[in-house]
Protein backbone atom coordinates (compact mmCIF):
# COMPACT_ATOMS: atom_id res chain seq x y z
CA UNK A 1 0.00 0.00 0.00
CA UNK A 2 1.44 3.33 -0.79
CA UNK A 3 1.37 6.50 1.79
CA UNK A 4 -1.51 8.27 0.21
CA UNK A 5 -3.63 4.58 0.09
CA UNK A 6 -2.40 4.32 3.75
CA UNK A 7 -3.60 8.55 4.54
CA UNK A 8 -7.12 7.68 2.26
CA UNK A 9 -8.27 4.66 4.17
CA UNK A 10 -7.51 6.34 7.79
CA UNK A 11 -9.45 9.13 6.63
CA UNK A 12 -11.97 7.15 4.86
CA UNK A 13 -12.32 4.97 8.00
CA UNK A 14 -12.69 7.87 10.08
CA UNK A 15 -15.64 9.41 8.68
CA UNK A 16 -17.70 5.94 8.83
CA UNK A 17 -16.60 4.69 12.23
CA UNK A 18 -9.10 7.68 22.95
CA UNK A 19 -8.90 7.24 25.42
CA UNK A 20 -9.56 5.73 28.94
CA UNK A 21 -7.73 8.68 30.67
CA UNK A 22 -9.29 12.48 30.54
CA UNK A 23 -8.40 14.57 28.44
CA UNK A 24 -5.35 17.40 28.97
CA UNK A 25 -6.43 19.63 26.60
CA UNK A 26 -9.35 21.03 28.55
CA UNK A 27 -7.22 23.22 30.18
CA UNK A 28 -8.24 25.85 27.22
CA UNK A 29 -11.86 25.93 29.03
CA UNK A 30 -10.13 26.60 32.26
CA UNK A 31 -10.23 22.88 33.58
CA UNK A 32 -6.72 22.73 35.36
CA UNK A 33 -7.79 20.14 37.47
CA UNK A 34 -8.48 16.54 36.81
CA UNK A 35 -10.68 15.87 39.38
CA UNK A 36 -13.41 18.42 37.93
CA UNK A 37 -14.53 15.83 36.33
CA UNK A 38 -12.97 12.38 37.49
CA UNK A 39 -13.20 10.43 40.56
CA UNK A 40 -9.74 9.86 40.64
CA UNK A 41 -7.58 13.36 41.46
CA UNK A 42 -5.27 12.53 38.41
CA UNK A 43 -7.79 11.78 35.98
CA UNK A 44 -9.30 9.37 33.91
CA UNK A 45 -11.47 6.52 35.20
CA UNK A 46 -15.31 7.53 36.40
CA UNK A 47 -16.89 10.40 35.32
CA UNK A 48 -19.53 13.03 37.89
CA UNK A 49 -22.16 14.42 36.96
CA UNK A 50 -20.47 17.81 36.02
CA UNK A 51 -18.22 15.96 33.73
CA UNK A 52 -21.09 14.42 31.70
CA UNK A 53 -22.91 17.68 31.25
CA UNK A 54 -19.49 19.48 30.25
CA UNK A 55 -19.31 15.89 27.55
CA UNK A 56 -22.21 16.97 25.81
CA UNK A 57 -22.28 20.96 26.40
CA UNK A 58 -18.85 21.43 25.37
CA UNK A 59 -16.80 18.67 23.67
CA UNK A 60 -19.16 17.03 21.61
CA UNK A 61 -20.39 18.45 18.16
CA UNK A 62 -24.43 17.18 18.43
CA UNK A 63 -26.24 15.96 21.70
CA UNK A 64 -29.88 15.54 23.30
CA UNK A 65 -31.01 16.51 26.37
CA UNK A 66 -30.14 13.36 28.75
CA UNK A 67 -27.83 11.42 26.28
CA UNK A 68 -24.96 12.39 28.91
CA UNK A 69 -26.42 9.91 31.07
CA UNK A 70 -25.14 6.66 31.10
CA UNK A 71 -25.78 4.35 28.66
CA UNK A 72 -26.96 7.79 26.69
CA UNK A 73 -29.58 8.14 29.11
CA UNK A 74 -30.99 4.33 29.28
CA UNK A 75 -29.65 4.40 33.21
CA UNK A 76 -30.93 8.26 34.31
CA UNK A 77 -28.92 10.14 37.01
CA UNK A 78 -32.10 10.05 39.64
CA UNK A 79 -32.06 6.28 39.45
CA UNK A 80 -28.59 6.18 40.75
CA UNK A 81 -27.73 6.80 44.36
CA UNK A 82 -26.23 10.24 44.13
CA UNK A 83 -23.29 8.46 46.68
CA UNK A 84 -22.47 6.40 42.85
CA UNK A 85 -21.23 6.55 40.13
CA UNK A 86 -20.66 4.18 37.12
CA UNK A 87 -19.51 3.75 33.56
CA UNK A 88 -16.89 2.00 31.97
CA UNK A 89 -14.63 2.44 28.52
CA UNK A 90 -14.09 0.21 25.03
CA UNK A 91 -10.94 1.26 23.18
CA UNK A 92 -10.29 -0.31 19.74
CA UNK A 93 -7.32 0.60 17.72
CA UNK A 94 -6.24 -0.15 14.17
CA UNK A 95 -2.79 -0.34 12.85
CA UNK A 96 -1.37 0.10 9.63
CA UNK A 97 2.92 -0.04 9.13
CA UNK A 98 4.70 0.37 5.88
CA UNK A 99 8.41 0.45 5.43
CA UNK A 100 11.11 -1.16 3.00
CA UNK A 101 9.85 -4.24 4.19
CA UNK A 102 6.56 -5.17 5.29
CA UNK A 103 3.60 -3.43 4.74
CA UNK A 104 0.98 -4.75 7.22
CA UNK A 105 -2.35 -3.62 9.15
CA UNK A 106 -3.54 -5.44 12.84
CA UNK A 107 -6.41 -4.58 14.79
CA UNK A 108 -6.39 -5.02 19.14
CA UNK A 109 -8.95 -4.78 21.29
CA UNK A 110 -6.83 -2.67 23.78
CA UNK A 111 -9.71 -2.29 26.52
CA UNK A 112 -13.27 -3.28 27.31
CA UNK A 113 -13.75 -2.23 30.97
CA UNK A 114 -16.82 -1.76 33.84
CA UNK A 115 -15.70 1.14 36.27
CA UNK A 116 -17.66 2.21 39.84
CA UNK A 117 -16.88 4.48 42.18
CA UNK A 118 -18.52 5.12 45.79
CA UNK A 119 -18.02 8.56 47.20
CA UNK A 120 -19.08 9.20 50.62
CA UNK A 121 -18.42 11.20 53.88
CA UNK A 122 -14.42 11.50 52.48
CA UNK A 123 -14.37 8.11 51.54
CA UNK A 124 -13.36 7.32 47.73
CA UNK A 125 -13.69 3.89 46.26
CA UNK A 126 -13.36 3.00 43.09
CA UNK A 127 -12.54 -0.31 40.98
CA UNK A 128 -12.29 -0.88 37.47
CA UNK A 129 -12.75 -4.72 35.69
CA UNK A 130 -12.56 -6.02 32.22
CA UNK A 131 -10.43 -7.05 29.45
CA UNK A 132 -7.70 -5.04 28.32
CA UNK A 133 -4.83 -5.98 25.32
CA UNK A 134 -1.30 -4.79 25.06
CA UNK A 135 0.02 -6.23 21.97
CA UNK A 136 -0.95 -9.24 19.70
CA UNK A 137 -2.28 -11.21 22.49
CA UNK A 138 -5.31 -12.14 23.46
CA UNK A 139 -7.06 -9.90 25.61
CA UNK A 140 -7.71 -11.05 29.27
CA UNK A 141 -9.85 -9.87 32.14
CA UNK A 142 -8.29 -8.03 35.31
CA UNK A 143 -8.47 -5.44 37.33
CA UNK A 144 -5.81 -2.33 36.21
CA UNK A 145 -6.85 0.16 38.31
CA UNK A 146 -8.39 -0.09 41.97
CA UNK A 147 -8.22 2.22 44.81
CA UNK A 148 -9.01 3.34 47.97
CA UNK A 149 -8.94 7.27 49.05
CA UNK A 150 -10.08 9.87 51.97
CA UNK A 151 -10.44 13.03 51.76
CA UNK A 152 -9.04 15.08 54.78
CA UNK A 153 -10.69 18.51 53.31
CA UNK A 154 -11.39 19.43 49.84
CA UNK A 155 -7.79 19.81 48.94
CA UNK A 156 -6.12 16.75 50.60
CA UNK A 157 -6.43 13.26 49.29
CA UNK A 158 -4.94 9.90 50.60
CA UNK A 159 -5.33 6.85 48.95
CA UNK A 160 -3.85 3.28 48.19
CA UNK A 161 -4.62 0.91 45.73
CA UNK A 162 -3.49 0.40 41.66
CA UNK A 163 -2.81 2.77 39.31
CA UNK A 164 -0.38 4.53 37.30
CA UNK A 165 1.57 6.72 39.52
CA UNK A 166 1.70 10.41 38.63
CA UNK A 167 4.68 11.64 36.86
CA UNK A 168 4.19 14.08 33.32
CA UNK A 169 1.30 14.72 31.45
CA UNK A 170 -1.62 11.91 32.03
CA UNK A 171 -2.67 11.18 28.73
CA UNK A 172 -4.11 7.96 27.61
CA UNK A 173 -2.22 8.11 24.15
CA UNK A 174 -0.12 5.56 26.09
CA UNK A 175 2.61 4.18 22.77
CA UNK A 176 3.82 8.13 23.06
CA UNK A 177 7.64 8.94 23.74
CA UNK A 178 6.75 9.86 27.33
CA UNK A 179 4.70 6.72 28.22
CA UNK A 180 5.63 3.80 26.70
CA UNK A 181 9.58 3.99 26.60
CA UNK A 182 9.23 5.22 30.09
CA UNK A 183 7.18 2.35 31.30
CA UNK A 184 4.56 4.39 32.16
CA UNK A 185 1.49 2.92 29.82
CA UNK A 186 -1.12 0.53 30.01
CA UNK A 187 -0.15 -2.65 31.64
CA UNK A 188 2.42 -0.82 34.01
CA UNK A 189 0.14 0.23 36.78
CA UNK A 190 1.40 -0.47 40.09
CA UNK A 191 0.45 -0.47 43.78
CA UNK A 192 0.93 2.44 45.44
CA UNK A 193 0.32 5.49 48.37
CA UNK A 194 -0.24 8.55 47.42
CA UNK A 195 -0.83 11.78 48.93
CA UNK A 196 -2.19 14.80 47.12
CA UNK A 197 -2.99 18.35 47.58
CA UNK A 198 -5.36 20.09 44.82
CA UNK A 199 -5.83 23.60 45.20
CA UNK A 200 -7.03 26.21 42.10
CA UNK A 201 -3.50 26.77 41.36
CA UNK A 202 -1.25 24.33 42.92
CA UNK A 203 -1.19 20.65 42.19
CA UNK A 204 1.53 18.27 44.49
CA UNK A 205 1.41 14.57 44.23
CA UNK A 206 4.04 12.27 46.33
CA UNK A 207 3.79 8.34 46.08
CA UNK A 208 5.25 5.82 47.35
CA UNK A 209 5.75 2.89 44.89
CA UNK A 210 5.48 -0.95 45.32
CA UNK A 211 5.52 -3.53 42.56
CA UNK A 212 4.63 -6.19 41.02
CA UNK A 213 3.05 -5.34 37.81
CA UNK A 214 1.40 -8.19 36.43
CA UNK A 215 4.13 -9.43 34.06
CA UNK A 216 6.70 -11.89 36.44
CA UNK A 217 9.20 -10.80 33.63
CA UNK A 218 9.09 -7.12 33.66
CA UNK A 219 10.99 -5.50 36.35
CA UNK A 220 9.38 -5.40 39.27
CA UNK A 221 10.30 -1.64 40.25
CA UNK A 222 9.89 -0.20 44.05
CA UNK A 223 10.64 3.40 44.76
CA UNK A 224 8.71 6.93 44.19
CA UNK A 225 7.74 9.78 42.58
CA UNK A 226 7.03 12.79 43.05
CA UNK A 227 5.40 15.85 41.08
CA UNK A 228 4.45 19.38 41.08
CA UNK A 229 2.61 21.94 39.00
CA UNK A 230 1.55 25.23 38.82
CA UNK A 231 -1.49 27.01 36.95
CA UNK A 232 -1.86 30.46 35.90
CA UNK A 233 -4.21 33.05 34.18
CA UNK A 234 -6.63 29.95 33.92
CA UNK A 235 -5.71 28.46 30.72
CA UNK A 236 -1.77 27.44 31.68
CA UNK A 237 -0.48 25.04 33.49
CA UNK A 238 3.52 24.09 33.80
CA UNK A 239 4.69 21.29 36.17
CA UNK A 240 7.83 19.34 37.18
CA UNK A 241 7.87 15.37 37.78
CA UNK A 242 10.76 13.04 39.11
CA UNK A 243 10.67 9.27 39.98
CA UNK A 244 13.54 7.07 41.58
CA UNK A 245 13.51 3.53 41.36
CA UNK A 246 15.05 -0.05 41.56
CA UNK A 247 14.73 -3.40 40.76
CA UNK A 248 16.43 -6.15 41.09
CA UNK A 249 17.74 -5.82 37.13
CA UNK A 250 18.56 -2.35 37.51
CA UNK A 251 17.70 1.27 39.11
CA UNK A 252 16.58 4.48 37.60
CA UNK A 253 15.78 7.99 37.88
CA UNK A 254 13.73 9.94 35.85
CA UNK A 255 13.38 13.84 36.03
CA UNK A 256 11.32 16.13 33.73
CA UNK A 257 9.11 19.39 32.79
CA UNK A 258 5.64 19.54 31.19
CA UNK A 259 3.07 22.45 30.03
CA UNK A 260 -0.59 22.49 28.95
CA UNK A 261 -0.92 25.78 27.62
CA UNK A 262 -4.54 27.05 26.59
CA UNK A 263 -3.87 29.52 24.20
CA UNK A 264 -7.29 29.95 23.03
CA UNK A 265 -10.42 28.42 23.44
CA UNK A 266 -9.57 26.53 20.33
CA UNK A 267 -5.47 26.44 20.05
CA UNK A 268 -3.80 24.41 22.47
CA UNK A 269 -0.21 22.63 23.28
CA UNK A 270 0.75 20.14 25.87
CA UNK A 271 4.49 19.56 25.98
CA UNK A 272 6.65 17.49 27.84
CA UNK A 273 10.34 16.82 28.23
CA UNK A 274 12.17 13.61 30.42
CA UNK A 275 15.65 12.62 31.10
CA UNK A 276 16.04 9.36 32.34
CA UNK A 277 18.83 7.48 33.83
CA UNK A 278 19.38 4.21 33.76
CA UNK A 279 21.95 1.72 35.51
CA UNK A 280 21.69 -1.97 35.60
CA UNK A 281 22.86 -3.92 38.34
CA UNK A 282 26.47 -4.18 37.41
CA UNK A 283 26.38 -2.42 34.33
CA UNK A 284 27.37 1.12 33.12
CA UNK A 285 24.56 4.13 33.59
CA UNK A 286 23.41 5.33 30.39
CA UNK A 287 21.13 8.32 29.82
CA UNK A 288 18.35 9.42 28.04
CA UNK A 289 16.01 12.02 27.04
CA UNK A 290 12.51 11.60 25.94
CA UNK A 291 9.96 14.55 24.29
CA UNK A 292 6.51 14.80 23.17
CA UNK A 293 4.62 17.75 21.24
CA UNK A 294 0.90 17.71 20.38
CA UNK A 295 -0.64 20.67 18.80
CA UNK A 296 -4.20 21.35 18.68
CA UNK A 297 -7.07 23.29 17.27
CA UNK A 298 -10.55 22.91 17.62
CA UNK A 299 -12.08 24.38 13.75
CA UNK A 300 -15.89 23.33 14.63
CA UNK A 301 -16.86 21.90 18.38
CA UNK A 302 -15.83 18.36 18.59
CA UNK A 303 -13.55 18.71 15.69
CA UNK A 304 -9.84 19.09 15.97
CA UNK A 305 -6.77 19.28 13.81
CA UNK A 306 -3.55 17.63 15.35
CA UNK A 307 -0.22 17.90 14.95
CA UNK A 308 2.46 15.65 16.95
CA UNK A 309 6.39 16.18 17.40
CA UNK A 310 7.92 13.22 19.20
CA UNK A 311 11.81 12.27 19.83
CA UNK A 312 13.55 9.91 21.72
CA UNK A 313 16.84 8.18 22.33
CA UNK A 314 17.04 5.96 25.09
CA UNK A 315 21.23 6.33 25.41
CA UNK A 316 22.44 9.51 24.53
CA UNK A 317 26.05 8.22 23.93
CA UNK A 318 24.80 5.39 21.06
CA UNK A 319 23.00 7.62 18.13
CA UNK A 320 21.48 4.61 16.89
CA UNK A 321 19.08 4.11 19.93
CA UNK A 322 17.19 7.66 18.49
CA UNK A 323 13.61 7.90 17.23
CA UNK A 324 11.79 10.78 15.46
CA UNK A 325 8.34 10.56 14.94
CA UNK A 326 6.24 12.96 13.54
CA UNK A 327 2.00 13.24 12.81
CA UNK A 328 -0.50 15.44 11.82
CA UNK A 329 -4.73 13.77 12.07
CA UNK A 330 -7.85 14.57 13.56
CA UNK A 331 -9.63 13.99 16.89
CA UNK A 332 -13.53 13.87 16.52
CA UNK A 333 -16.11 13.95 19.28
CA UNK A 334 -19.58 13.63 17.28
CA UNK A 335 -21.81 12.90 20.43
CA UNK A 336 -21.55 12.25 24.15
CA UNK A 337 -19.74 9.16 24.78
CA UNK A 338 -17.93 9.03 21.19
CA UNK A 339 -14.24 10.04 20.61
CA UNK A 340 -12.46 8.93 17.27
CA UNK A 341 -9.04 9.68 16.91
CA UNK A 342 -6.87 9.01 13.23
CA UNK A 343 -3.18 10.31 13.22
CA UNK A 344 -0.74 9.31 10.19
CA UNK A 345 2.56 9.50 11.40
CA UNK A 346 6.64 9.72 9.29
CA UNK A 347 8.37 7.37 12.03
CA UNK A 348 12.35 6.71 11.71
CA UNK A 349 14.21 4.90 14.29
CA UNK A 350 17.88 5.09 13.57
CA UNK A 351 18.80 1.78 14.58
CA UNK A 352 16.92 0.63 10.91
CA UNK A 353 18.32 3.36 8.52
CA UNK A 354 18.99 7.04 9.80
CA UNK A 355 17.67 8.36 6.29
CA UNK A 356 14.66 6.37 6.27
CA UNK A 357 10.96 7.43 7.81
CA UNK A 358 8.76 4.63 7.75
CA UNK A 359 4.47 5.17 7.39
CA UNK A 360 2.72 4.58 10.85
CA UNK A 361 -0.79 5.18 11.13
CA UNK A 362 -3.26 4.94 13.64
CA UNK A 363 -7.13 4.84 14.31
CA UNK A 364 -8.85 4.51 17.76
CA UNK A 365 -12.34 4.50 18.43
CA UNK A 366 -13.29 4.93 22.17
CA UNK A 367 -16.26 4.77 23.35
CA UNK A 368 -17.33 6.00 27.22
CA UNK A 369 -20.39 4.92 28.82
Amino acid sequence: MCTFGVFSTVLALQLVGVSAQGFPDLIRHGYVNCNNCHSSPSGGGTINDYGRNFASEGISTWSRKGEESVLHGLIRRKSIPSWLSIGGDIRAVQFWEENKQIQSARSIMMQADFEAAVKDRGVTMDVAFGRFQTAAEEPRPNSRRYFLGYNFTDEIMLRAGRFTPVYGVNTADHIIATRRPLRLDQGHETFNIEASWITDTWNVFVTAIQGPVDDPTTTQEKGGSAQIAYAFHDTYKIGASYWSSSSEQATRQMAGVHTLLGFTPELYLMNEFDLQWTTPTGGTKTQGYFNYNRFGYEVYRGVHLLGTVELWQTDMNNPKTGNDRYGVGTQLFPRPHFDIQALWTKYRKLAVDDQYFQDYAWLVFHYYF
